[in-house]
């Protein structure tokens, strides 16, 4: 039985948006330092990745991690988990996936030109433009007022 997977189609040089996709075999795939990638996680948290031109043939590779939302530019990978753990790679298409645990917790990021935003439980938002590929970004809180359940960055 095919079963749906929301995959958050995630590109270099667009903005984030969500599309459904039947659920496929996965088939392992190398990429190229130049491609352009679209990454994804399924029901499970489990996260998959193809480039932009693999994915037309099903050619998605599954990446060590859990996590419930994904968010790729120009190669490097953030993502939350459901403990609402933020986490980064530079090297998810090495194979050997290393992730940083990033401080705070969030419900949903975004990042774009260099800069990471999240939304925490409580609808704040912080956002870094220093530091957001080490274990401390530089957060600075959006003033009150700025209470929001989702953003996107660009």
């Amino acid at each position: 039985m095919l079963t749906r997977i929301a995959i958050t189609l995630v590109l270099a040089t667009l903005l984030a948006a969500v599309f459904i996709f039947p659920h496929t075999h996965v088939r392992a795939q190398g990429f190229g330092p130049e491609e352009r990638f679209v990454c994804g996680v399924n029901e499970r948290d489990e996260i998959f990745c193809t480039s932009y031109r693999g994915m037309e043939h099903g050619r998605w590779e599954k990446i060590p991690g859990a996590l419930r939302q994904v968010v790729i530019r120009e190669g490097h990978l953030w993502g939350v988990n459901r403990n609402g753990e933020m986490f980064y790679s530079d090297d998810f298409r090495a194979g050997d996936t290393h992730w940083i645990r990033l401080e705070g917790r969030a419900k949903e990021i975004s990042v774009g030109h260099g800069v990471l935003c999240h939304v925490n439980d409580k609808d704040s938002i912080y956002c870094a433009d220093e530091g957001i590929d080490t274990p401390r970004p530089r957060w600075h809180r959006a003033p009150d007022g700025a209470n929001l359940k989702s953003i996107s960055v660009n």
